[in-house]
């Protein structure tokens, strides 16, 4: 069975990297950070056998892009070949709208068997403690392809001493710069915050952004507030106890908005900034060259136009200045692994026939073939522990990956609020209210008391 299994993995996979490298290069532009994709099965199959067990997979792999609709075809490509022996069903929506489903699912006792999701408590951690999602390391002693030792140690994230996900990816984050914008005004690249505030007042005064930063459902604004916040001296140790003192307002993070507050005020940010919210919106200003400069993931780098790769350049992170800044921001850098896949408890437990589909599926999704194909399409290393080539690989994502290794002195990131903030009802509510804040109807104060009454009326400290 196992050496069947293997030739059928190896098959998809093959097809669907042939099909891969006849259409590298002709990566395009996303658009929205919100696309679903049909479900993909196969009907005539299941009609056949109704004995055979269909597995569902909601993830966020939509054929967006020339490399993820090849990534995709993979999978259809397997669930063709499994057809003898189960069902898959796959459903991809990208981007925030994935909460939506899963919600629904969840409150409809309609869980998919395997879930990419966010490994947080912010976003996950009520179905882990409603029991939905499958302690992960009963998968591992099922698994006789993948152990826990695979994937970055990092990466797992503990809700109440347990694991509940397989790592998915480690994103790295760079500052992009459009060379064209800082030459014609002939600006210097920001070392610092405050450097960045000065350039804002220039480019704004000639109608130009200096940061192609917006907040819809506070996409992408919390990811670089956390990290701003992250810089200061105490800011991590204050995140990181949240669950246990249920404060999220403190006068670090009050002063971390105030920040991004002289930065709206400067004209750093677009004028309509939820408009321009999310993550294709505001990467559109970037890749229009409307921008000069753009907060990227790995994620979004299949999605940078190569008109744009072609004026950008990687800087190093700005760093905070004053005596609240930490001292060793040089050691600091962007890197997450938030995602991960789930198995629906109640589904795993249903028959040995049913576990058997997830794990061939799970082992098929994460052998090296497809992880080396997830890093080529989407531009994101996968979690998993392995040697990942460059040859057919998306080469933003190529030199995001060689700014960290050029800089082995960067080990830590700082902490983010969407991985420490235990509520989903809290962590709804701070994103919602980002988009009042940036748009300048809530000043940092009243965001910071708004985000904390939220964690007050939803949150019990244990």
């Amino acid at each position: 069975m196992k050496m069947k299994k293997r030739i059928t993995r190896a098959f998809g996979v093959l097809l669907a990297l042939s099909l891969f490298t006849a259409m590298i290069g002709c990566a395009e532009d996303t658009g929205s950070s919100s696309e679903s994709s049909g479900g993909t099965q196969n009907s005539s199959a299941a009609e056949e056998n109704t004995e055979k067990v269909t597995i569902r997979i909601l993830d966020q792999n939509t054929k967006n892009t020339d490399g993820m609709t090849a990534f995709v075809e993979s999978i259809e490509a397997y669930a063709e070949e499994v057809s003898d022996r189960y069902i898959i069903e796959h459903e991809g929506i990208a981007g925030d709208d994935i909460k939506t489903a899963m919600k629904t699912y969840v409150a409809a006792g309609n869980t998919p068997d395997i879930v990419e999701y966010w490994n947080s408590a912010s976003d996950s951690g009520s179905m882990m403690d409603a029991g939905v999602f499958l302690p992960i390391d009963e998968f591992f002693e099922a698994s006789e392809e993948l152990s826990e030792e695979d994937f970055l140690e990092s990466h797992y994230y503990y809700h109440n001493g347990v694991s509940y996900g397989i790592p998915m990816d480690h994103a790295l984050g760079v500052w992009l710069v459009n060379k064209n914008i800082f030459e014609e005004y002939n600006l210097e690249y920001p070392k610092t915050y405050d450097d960045i505030i000065e350039i804002g007042k220039v480019l704004s005064a000639n109608g130009v952004i200096t940061l192609a930063m917006g907040s819809k459902g506070g996409n992408p604004l919390h990811f670089p507030l956390s990290d701003l916040y992250g810089r200061m001296e105490g800011a991590e140790e204050e995140m990181n106890s949240i669950s246990q003192t249920g404060i999220i307002k403190t006068d670090l993070f009050v002063e971390a908005l105030t920040i991004i507050d002289e930065m709206r005020q400067a004209g750093c940010f677009p004028s309509d900034t939820i408009t321009n919210g999310d993550w294709g919106p505001t990467l559109a200003l970037y890749n229009e060259g409307r921008a000069a400069m753009y907060y990227l993931l790995s994620g979004n780098a299949n999605a940078v136009t190569e008109e744009a790769y072609a004026w950008s350049e990687i800087i190093d992170h700005p760093q905070l200045t004053g005596e609240l800044a930490r001292d060793d921001q040089d050691d600091m850098g962007i890197m997450l692994g938030n995602k991960a896949m789930f198995i629906c408890k109640e589904e795993w437990d249903k028959s040995d026939a049913k576990k058997e589909a997830i794990v061939d599926y799970l082992e098929f999704y994460f052998s090296d073939d497809m992880c080396q194909f997830y890093y080529d399409a989407k531009a994101t290393q996968p979690a998993k522990i392995m040697e990942y080539k460059d040859d057919n690989a998306v080469p933003l994502a190529i030199d995001m990956k060689q700014y960290y290794e050029d800089r082995p002195n960067i080990t830590k990131t700082a902490q983010i609020h969407m991985l420490t903030i235990p509520n989903d009802t809290v962590w709804a509510e701070y994103q919602s209210y980002l988009d009042e804040f940036l748009a300048g109807a809530l000043t940092p104060e009243e965001y910071a008391d708004k985000v904390q009454d939220s964690m007050d009326r939803n949150y019990k400290v244990p």
